[in-house]
């Protein structure tokens, strides 16, 4: 857990990302709801700002942590006073009765976007909001590229063992995975100009946790697609966005790859139909489904649909 914390503190264009968001949004006697607040971190840059914060964070020794930083902070330049910063040992699902809040910060984004429970705890997130409230991130869009360069395909299609053995069936299930790999721009459909936006939120909003999008694409030349690979978008305050995406500056968060089981190859004027569908239901974890339909005028030549949940060994 420490190696995750690290890794999002080391991140300068998240932490600046969401500096200048706070910056703009957060004013001096704001009260700020910080849902999943890890170190803390998000808590002292709202009550640098002014504001009287209350931090939730679950694992006991990560906000026994926070608590600690709080506490070094205090007096200093980078936080506010004394007592700014109420720190709550608790899931802010679990949370009764919270104290109302003009800005709520949840900064729940996987590599995946939605890995995190960000729409469950965004959705929960609405009963710790005033009236007229914000949320950051405010609007999140989730793209999809087709990958066609082969090297990232073949780094994890490595199921060719030899000795005469067929290991098949493992392939299978090791292709039925989401992968977190830096996809380099180069080996995307137009250098990454090609990716769509198949899925969006906006918080506050009544989001489901069930999702599906659809995009197509329509392909100006002969092409061979390996797989497809998805990143993510989130406004955290008017004209303060943060990316994730190849052609953006490097963060922490790497793009996710989605295998196919083998190349599509189209001709000119093809069409590949690209459909992603997720469930992120607490109870659910995050299960994510991914097709491509290979159309040739009015005629489908080939569908292919991975699960993740088939990439599982139960």
């Amino acid at each position: 857990m420490i190696e995750a914390q690290r890794r999002l503190l080391a991140d300068s264009v998240r932490n600046q990302a969401f500096a200048d968001a706070i910056a703009a949004v957060v004013r001096p006697g704001m009260r700020v709801a910080d849902l999943g607040a890890g170190t803390g971190f998000l808590s002292l840059l709202a009550a640098r700002q002014g504001a009287r914060v209350t931090a939730y964070e679950q694992h006991p020794g990560l906000a026994g942590l926070a608590r600690d930083i709080i506490h070094a902070n205090r007096g200093n330049r980078a936080a506010s006073p004394k007592n700014a910063i109420r720190l709550v040992t608790s899931f802010s699902h679990a949370v009764a009765d919270p104290e109302p809040a003009d800005v709520v910060i949840a900064e729940v984004l996987g590599n995946y976007c939605l890995e995190e429970h960000l729409i469950e705890t965004m959705g929960d997130g609405r009963r710790f909001l005033r009236r007229g409230g914000v949320m950051m991130p405010s609007a999140v869009r989730m793209f999809v590229c087709p990958v066609v360069g082969a090297r990232v395909q073949e780094s994890v299609d490595t199921w060719q063992v030899g000795f005469g053995l067929d290991f098949s069936t493992a392939r299978r299930v090791g292709l039925n995975n989401l992968y977190v790999r830096t996809v380099p721009a180069s080996d995307l459909l137009g250098g990454g100009a090609a990716a769509q936006s198949y899925d969006s939120a906006t918080f506050p909003g009544d989001e489901s946790s069930r999702r599906t999008g659809s995009v197509d694409f329509a392909l100006a030349s002969a092409t061979t697609i390996h797989g497809l690979t998805c990143w993510w978008e989130a406004d955290l305050a008017p004209g303060i966005t943060l990316s994730t995406s190849p052609l953006a500056p490097h963060t922490h968060w790497e793009q996710i790859y989605l295998p196919l089981l083998k190349p599509v190859v189209a001709k000119r004027g093809d069409t590949v139909v690209v459909t992603i569908a997720s469930d992120t239901r607490l109870d659910a974890g995050c299960v994510l489904t991914w097709e491509t339909c290979h159309r040739r005028g009015g005629k489908v030549l080939e569908r292919q649909k991975l699960d993740n949940l088939a990439g599982f060994l139960g």
